[in-house]
């Protein structure tokens, strides 16, 4: 597995970790074919960032769609109706094709 996207300047660091994880990091990489703790360390560091990224989008478009006046979700699903049958229609033809 080649982590191609784990470039540029690097700042070392220091951690402690139990032996148990160390095993896990080790088995990872080497079932992986990483050949460093540190990118392994990396890649498991960018995942958890980026779903704890996804988790945040998620709860803050929930709390804008559940802060949304009766008027705006009826405006809302007006514009999204169009929109909807146009997206089925586009799958149709594609399929067609």
């Amino acid at each position: 597995m080649r982590l191609e996207w784990i470039k540029g300047v690097k700042e070392k660091v220091t951690v402690t970790l139990s032996p148990q994880v160390i095993r896990k990091i080790d088995r990872w990489c080497e079932e992986m074919k990483v050949n460093s703790r540190s990118a392994a360390v990396e890649h498991f560091l960018q995942i958890s960032i980026s779903s704890d990224e996804e988790r945040r989008l998620e709860a803050a478009t929930e709390a804008y769609y559940r802060s949304l006046s009766d008027k705006e979700k009826k405006e809302d699903r007006d514009w999204a109706r169009p929109s909807s049958r146009q997206a089925v229609h586009r799958l149709i033809l594609d399929e067609k094709e």
